[in-house]
């Protein structure tokens, strides 16, 4: 009767590394520590991709354009969702402009998680249909 204990036959045994035994022998090999990837300056801000942050940075201008030139009286809102509540204020415009920036912040970054491609590809097609749909309203409203 054998036993399939290493060390009964050294011929079994070539590399104790190789042998489902192994665990049970201490080794003195220490794993080397991987250092975690450097983050970029975008991501430690809270944008896990550059696209968000030029998505929310057009929001941003648009708000406070908006804001200024209805202010200035120089353009009306055609958004038929934002023009009741420009027209009650600019702050408040702003304010419900703002929250749905960070709300949609938020929401993205969450999602980055995990579906940080598709957050990136959306990103950048809002991004395009933001400064197309906002160049024809700035151009129509002059």
């Amino acid at each position: 009767m054998t036993n399939n204990v290493p060390g009964d036959n050294i011929n079994e045994v070539k590399n104790w590394k190789d042998d489902p035994w192994a665990d049970e022998v201490a080794t003195t090999e220490v794993a080397e520590e991987v250092a975690p990837a450097p983050r970029s300056w975008y991501a430690r801000m809270g944008f896990p991709t550059r696209a968000l942050l030029l998505l929310l940075g057009i929001g941003f201008v648009d708000l406070v354009m908006t804001a200024v030139l209805h202010a200035g009286g120089h353009i009306t809102e055609l958004n038929p969702l934002m023009k009741p509540v420009i027209e009650t204020s600019e702050w408040l415009f702003a304010l419900i402009k703002g929250m749905t920036l960070v709300g949609a912040w938020l929401v993205m970054l969450k999602y980055s998680e995990t579906h940080l491609s598709f957050i990136r590809r959306a990103c950048l097609a809002g991004s395009a249909a933001y400064v197309v749909i906002w160049t024809g309203w700035f151009v129509s409203s002059l």
